[in-house]
């Protein structure tokens, strides 16, 4: 027999070896009689047979302890993946008859490879699962927030709608109660009087509501159409439609004004002024005093420009003052501070609000200090963007 594989069997196997040596194939014949009797043998010690033809270069457990060799029969195969240091193999063993002969052929080929590009392929799934759980939660998270935002726009909506309802049905269920009064009763002058002007009032109250509502509208149309504005001239044009009921309540007015050229809607910016100016004149007590101070930052200290980067308006009154609990509401539509004086004094509770959202669209703040029994200060401050600004001589 060992003539036979030296001369028919080895020079095959060494030329497939060599045909396919280059992919990793390693194979092995070995006596099948050889590795049965070692078998038996194994637990008395015997030593593992010589295989009849080898180009084996991997460390293997003796052939009686390996499982793709044991319990063969001719034709079967039996196979197991095997590693070896680093290295992954697949081991097939299988058994053939030659001239009555036993005999074992294995088969032993590198498949690290293989398991090399799988762990690739679940390190790239597992990178990409988690990139993805990052996005899905970070989705999820926009998603939440959006809602959580949709759900406070339609809360305040729903507040603005119930509020404005509420300000639009007191005044008129007082102007229908009043007219039926004077309709279905016999009453004298007086009291006629008292009633005419108990409706007029209230129909003032209406008013200004819708003063203020249109001012909302005039946000919205007269978004972006910003031009060169002389806060001070806006100012002034304020002050003289203020100036009888400044005369009534004997107020004396402590003004700093100064030429100060800002972006701006004008319309919306006489609105602001006035919002500010009227409720410093309904804060304060007859022969009060209310400051107003038109500031600007120059962007040039040498005097040759009048460009404002950043304009402040500050209102002074020496009112009755609110509450620390108030400030932080105050931008709040219909919110009012005191109701009592709201009522008779007309106003609605939108004139903050009004003014907030014209600030904030002109990219201004608004800021509000104020102390009980010690008055309230308003300060506003425009800032002009770089795009916008020019010289004026």
């Amino acid at each position: 027999r060992s003539d036979f594989f030296d001369k028919f069997l080895g020079v095959s196997l060494r030329n497939y070896i060599a045909g396919h040596d280059s992919e990793g194939v390693q194979t092995e014949v070995l006596d099948g009689e050889a590795v049965s009797d070692e078998g038996a043998a194994s637990d008395g010690g015997a030593n593992r047979s010589e295989a009849l033809f080898s180009n084996v270069r991997i460390a293997l457990p003796d052939s009686a302890r390996r499982p793709e060799l044991a319990g063969l029969s001719e034709d079967s195969r039996s196979w197991i993946i095997r590693c070896v240091g680093d290295e992954t193999y697949l081991c097939v063993g299988s058994a053939f008859t030659i001239a009555q002969h036993p005999y074992l052929f294995s088969y032993i080929r590198t498949i690290s490879s293989v398991y090399r590009a799988r762990v690739s392929q679940y390190e790239a799934l597992a990178g990409l699962n988690a990139a993805l759980s990052v996005a899905l939660a970070i989705g999820l998270y926009l998603l939440v927030r959006y809602i959580s935002e949709l759900e406070e726009l339609t809360k305040s909506q729903e507040y603005f709608i119930h509020s404005l309802t509420h300000e639009l049905k007191t005044p008129l269920t007082a102007i229908i109660g009043y007219s039926e009064f004077l309709r279905d009763t016999k009453y004298d002058e007086q009291t006629m009087i008292k009633g005419m002007d108990y409706m007029y009032s209230e129909a003032k109250r209406l008013e200004a509501l819708s003063g203020k509502l249109m001012s909302l509208l005039l946000l919205k149309e007269t978004e972006g159409r910003y031009q060169l504005c002389n806060l001070a001239d806006l100012y002034r044009s304020v002050k003289d439609g203020l100036q009888l009921r400044l005369k009534v309540k004997n107020l004396i007015l402590d003004e700093d004004i100064a030429d100060c050229f800002v972006w701006a809607e004008p319309d919306l910016i006489r609105i602001v002024m006035t919002n500010l100016v009227d409720n410093a004149l309904h804060a304060s007590p007859d022969r009060g005093r209310i400051g107003i101070t038109i500031a600007c930052d120059r962007s040039d200290k040498s005097g040759q420009t009048r460009m404002a980067r950043m304009a402040r308006m500050v209102v002074v009154d020496e009112g009755i003052g609110m509450a620390r609990e108030h400030l932080n509401r105050v931008f709040e539509p219909f919110y009012v501070a005191d109701k009592s004086r709201a009522r008779t004094s007309g106003g609605s509770g939108l004139g903050l609000t009004i003014c907030k959202a014209i600030v904030d669209a002109h990219q201004g703040s608004i800021e509000i200090e104020s102390e009980p029994g010690r008055g309230t200060r308003v300060t506003v401050t425009f800032r002009t963007g770089a795009s916008k600004t020019s010289q004026i001589e």
